[in-house]
């Protein structure tokens, strides 16, 4: 996030202009800095402002991004848990095997980082446009070793799950009295307004009930749970969080899970307890873009 032009980026870098978490500066200097960090603690539906800054095109996490990720892992790794051990080595036909690893899905006491990102995003860029995972060591206070986090990266995209909840644009969950309806925005190239479903697309409808995802409907790549009753290992792998019993209205999808989730999380994992105007310190959304009017060439 550039603090000085209220951007959204996609940038490697330690200046306090890109300060992350809720930039907090007198955490610079300290084990708890958010110098290189993703930026957090926002409203939810504020990263899209800072994104179309940008101009046309610009987003965050855009719900078609989100879902192109977990379509691609199926098709490359064979497997729906992203969780599955790394296995560097290719099969005889050329073809991954294995996953990307458990990430930073079982660090403990993160609330003394008070739930703010503890791996900056220099990490795994060693990987390039690789997929595999690398280390990172969070230190304590005193300078000893926390916990060796594990950086999981697909193709040059770091964290595809794990660290820090991400949230997916373009989509909205009415959760009512008897059903909860998913839609999604028909367009990335014109505006978006969170607080309604005018306009928009159904295109599922999700359980009432949290647990592990057993089926997702990928039509006009919304990519949401419509059944639940698998387990960490079985089926997508990875957990459906709802709150329908207790709160109804529009909410958003929240992907991935977090540095404290451990099995439940992975690209698949999805959250709809929350509101746009939501904000918390371990949710963030990567930057994306979709050209309207690519150049074709033979």
């Amino acid at each position: 996030m550039d603090r000085t032009n209220n951007i959204l980026c996609s940038v490697v870098s330690d200046a306090a202009q890109y300060r992350g978490g809720n930039n907090d500066a007198s955490r610079d200097g300290t084990y708890r800095t958010q110098l290189g960090m993703v930026a957090t603690n926002m409203q939810y539906r504020n990263f899209s402002t800072y994104a179309r800054k940008r101009g046309e095109g610009w987003d965050a996490n855009w719900y078609v991004a989100q879902s192109v990720v977990e379509i691609l892992f199926m098709i490359i790794f064979g497997t729906r848990n992203m969780q599955e051990a790394v296995i560097a080595e290719k099969d005889s036909n050329g073809l991954y095997q294995g996953g990307l690893g458990s990430g930073t899905t079982n660090m403990p006491n993160w609330d003394q980082w008070g739930y703010y990102p503890v791996v900056p995003t220099s990490a795994g860029i060693e990987l390039g446009d690789g997929c595999g995972e690398t280390t990172f060591n969070v230190l304590k206070e005193d300078g000893s070793l926390h916990y060796a986090a594990k950086v999981p990266v697909f193709f040059g995209l770091k964290h595809p799950f794990g660290h820090i909840w991400k949230i997916v644009r373009g989509l909205i969950d009415n959760v009512g009295d008897e059903k909860s309806e998913v839609y999604v925005a028909p367009s990335l190239y014109a505006g978006y307004d969170d607080n309604s479903i005018s306009g928009l697309i159904k295109v599922c409808e999700v359980p009432r009930t949290s647990g592990y995802i057993k089926q997702k409907s990928y039509y006009l790549l919304c990519a949401m749970p419509t059944e639940i009753g698998a387990t960490a290992s079985t089926y997508f792998c990875d957990y459906f969080w709802e709150n329908s019993a207790s709160s109804k209205g529009l909410r958003v999808r929240l992907s991935g899970a977090s540095a404290h989730n451990g099995t439940y999380a992975g690209a698949f994992a999805t959250n709809t307890n929350y509101a746009a105007s939501h904000s918390h310190a371990h949710v963030s959304a990567p930057l994306c873009f979709f050209d309207a009017d690519p150049v074709m060439s033979a």
